[in-house]
């Protein structure tokens, strides 16, 4: 079970291979900061829901797994690399955000305008996994 304490731990990050019952592949990490650095072993979280709740708590699911079964596996090059790419996408954006971004925004908008965009603008990109779950699963469902 993935625990984190004092910033350093471990956790489950990613989702991937739905199947039908409402289970998925996830990735145990080494963690610091919440940051994922070394992949442990992944498995399949297999969720102990209701089965009338599984479509209510299905786009949720990322916040539920001290709720589901672990099952041991392979672990997942695919997983992997997403998320080590997701980590990346979002170091890129924020180091483009704050080196070419924020001067500008900063510059000419008042400073109690510029502050709450540049943190809108810096979180843009937190809901593209829960999108791209959702997107997966409805693939899943037309098999």
């Amino acid at each position: 079970m993935a625990v984190t304490v004092s910033l350093l731990g471990t956790h489950f990050y990613g989702q991937r291979d739905f199947h039908r019952d409402g289970s998925y592949l996830t990735t145990e990490w080494r963690t610091v900061l919440y940051l994922p650095l070394v992949p442990i072993g992944s498995c399949r979280a297999v969720p102990n829901w209701p089965a009338h709740r599984r479509e209510l708590l299905a786009p949720v699911a990322s916040s539920l797994d001290d709720d589901c079964d672990f099952l041991p596996c392979t672990r997942s090059a695919r997983q992997v690399l997403c998320v080590y790419g997701f980590v990346m996408l979002m170091a890129m954006w924020l180091f483009f955000l704050f080196r070419f971004v924020a001067p500008g925004i900063l510059g000419w908008l008042d400073f109690l305008i510029g502050i709450p965009l540049l943190i809108l603008l810096a979180l843009l990109p937190l809901p593209l996994p829960w999108f791209l779950r959702y997107a997966a699963r409805q693939k899943m469902r037309g098999r």
